[in-house]
């Protein structure tokens, strides 16, 4: 199902699987998240992005279809819907 992951200090890897149905929150005060959605899945993340937070987004993967939200590309069209929400204060986003 769904899951929340917290760091404080520390970096945070995900790799998310396709199997999953329910929402994934990722947060990370200081520290990196790097973020790995399955080939063909259908992610929503929605980053909250600062000064001294940025958002790294691999264009051959994801797409930003507004400021700070990205849909990942090639996905299957019966593939769930993950709603994915990322924040932290220092560190960055990578999403691959």
């Amino acid at each position: 199902q769904g899951a929340v992951v917290a760091s404080g200090i520390g970096d945070i890897r995900v790799i998310w699987p396709a199997e999953s149905l329910g929402p994934l929150r990722l947060n990370s005060t200081v520290g990196n998240i790097h973020f790995i959605t399955p080939l063909g899945s259908q992610a929503r993340i929605s980053v909250q992005a600062g000064r001294f937070f940025g958002v790294h987004a691999d264009e051959r993967r994801y797409v930003e279809t507004e400021p700070n939200s990205y849909a990942a590309l090639d996905a299957h069209e019966n593939a769930p819907l993950i709603d994915i929400s990322i924040s932290g204060s220092f560190g960055d986003v990578y999403l691959t």
